[in-house]
């Protein structure tokens, strides 16, 4: 509990720097990221070590209030995302405080890299106010996002964002859905079964995850990405194939020029568009 209320007021802290004179900008959307963990190690003047026990927490400040929980990859390809304002191409700035004999200490670095393993992020940081290489315990790293995330449309982890993730409240507990991200390109016009073999097969650089959308996550892509947001980012055309069987002979497709979900032979050529969560 006392770290949990050390962390808020870490947080706080962090998040108000200005007074009631500033000026008022435009509102936007920024979120800021924070890893914690029992110990971690500065291997060097540049490289920081830290474990990673449980996701990563990400939440916006007013007037947005979002929050989620996101994935350990999915936060580190943060520094692999290509956009506007990327941390590819602008490195987010941080916040490391870490306790030392029972003091509070912090210091403010810029993360140019973050590399995730099995069980910890090795982060490659620039800093001038001499940092001490030694190893740390109880350490917080509070990442400024400045409008960094990604978001529907981007190009990103091996294809298209077309569903953020979500976190929502069923009445006793918090529920997180996973964001999903389409391929660049229609695999290929085939047969029910071999596009279910295709998306298992498929690999977009290390990304070898991929699977066939259902009917609901085929509806959101072409809500989001497709035709039916106007602006087709995936250059979509004709019918896809979902996962769902509607009978032994037959299963569900979408046609991406009406919208429309109808029942289709297994045996029939279909459109096919791998996806993949993060």
């Amino acid at each position: 509990m006392k770290k949990l209320l050390y962390l808020f007021v870490v947080t706080s802290i962090f998040l108000s720097s200005c007074s009631k004179n500033c000026p008022i900008p435009e509102a936007q959307e920024e979120w800021l990221f924070v890893h914690t963990a029992a110990s971690a190690k500065i291997l060097n003047t540049t490289t920081i070590v830290m474990p990673l026990v449980d996701d990563i927490f990400a939440f916006t400040d007013r007037p947005y209030r979002k929050s989620y929980h996101m994935t350990g990859q999915h936060y580190a390809e943060l520094w692999i995302h290509q956009g506007e304002n990327c941390f590819q191409d602008d490195p987010p700035n941080a916040v490391l405080t870490w306790v030392d004999g029972g003091e509070s200490k912090e210091i403010e670095v810029v993360i140019t890299h973050a590399v995730l393993d099995s069980t910890s992020i090795t982060y490659t940081i620039w800093d001038d106010s001499g940092i001490i290489i030694e190893d740390i315990v109880h350490p917080s790293l509070f990442v400024d996002g400045a409008n960094s995330s990604v978001e529907i449309g981007d190009t990103y982890a091996g294809g298209i964002v077309f569903k953020m993730p979500t976190i929502t409240w069923s009445g006793s507990n918090w529920i997180f859905g996973k964001g999903l991200i389409a391929a660049p390109a229609d695999l290929d016009y085939i047969n029910w079964e071999d596009a279910i073999q295709r998306c298992n097969d498929y690999t977009v650089g290390t990304y070898s995850d991929w699977f066939l959308p259902s009917k609901d996550e085929l509806n959101k892509m072409y809500l989001n990405i497709g035709p039916g947001v106007g602006g087709n980012i995936g250059g979509f055309y004709g019918y896809y194939w979902s996962s769902n069987k509607y009978e032994f002979n037959d299963a569900w497709v979408q046609d991406f020029a009406t919208s429309a979900q109808v029942t289709w032979p297994k045996l029939n050529p279909a459109g096919v568009r791998a996806v993949r969560a993060f």
